[in-house]
């Protein structure tokens, strides 16, 4: 009987994850085509990158915030202009608790390491070729107060138009949307902060 002779097993090369968003070249603010928002006709965004703000207010108070940007697209662009919204108004509000009571005790430092601080940044859940959806999460800490205040904002913004969406506009007309986003929603939240965290009242909770 002629002896079985066994092929070697040659291994197939492992391709590559392809992806819809092809990469793009952050451009500086204004470039591109007057009116375009700093973005040439038809320029595809690619992946995400972080963007950063921080300073002082008044010497007794400290920031320092993130929000994920797009390139591929330019920052005065529609998009990124919506993606650094929630991020600036919370600055905003920050800076003027602090400088609305100028002049009044403060129990921060000069440096403002023991004084009022505001930390935050945005995570992306979403990106496809229509939509990005971030969720961002801050927390203020005011010099003297027994809790911290802490925020959370979202941005759901169209991709093609760079206008800020509502849930209701992912769904079907006169659908029962809100009860199907609430009840999901109380699922994610007791799986975060158990029963015990949450109010046992509004829509989609039963």
């Amino acid at each position: 009987e002629a002896p079985v002779v066994e092929e070697p097993l040659v291994e197939e090369p492992a391709t590559a994850p392809t992806s819809s968003l092809p990469e793009g070249k952050i451009p500086g603010s204004g470039d591109g085509v007057a009116g375009d928002g700093g973005s040439a006709p038809g320029a595809a965004h690619g992946s995400v990158f972080v963007d950063s703000m921080a300073g002082t207010v008044g010497g007794t108070g400290t920031y320092d915030l993130s929000h994920p940007q797009l390139d591929g697209l330019g920052l005065d662009h529609p998009v990124n202009v919506a993606l650094r919204r929630p991020t600036e108004a919370v600055r905003a509000e920050f800076v003027a608790a602090i400088t609305g009571r100028s002049g009044e005790e403060s129990d921060g430092g000069a440096d403002g390491s023991s004084g009022d601080s505001l930390r935050g940044s945005g995570t992306v859940h979403l990106l496809d070729d229509r939509l990005v959806s971030v969720v961002y999460e801050f927390r203020i800490e005011w010099a003297g107060a027994a809790d911290v205040d802490d925020r959370v904002a979202s941005a759901l913004v169209d991709l093609e138009t760079g206008d800020e969406l509502g849930l209701g506009d992912l769904f079907v007309a006169e659908s029962p949307w809100l009860e199907t986003v609430g009840f999901f929603a109380r699922q994610a939240l007791v799986a975060r902060l158990g029963e015990v965290g949450l109010w046992p009242d509004g829509r989609g909770l039963e």
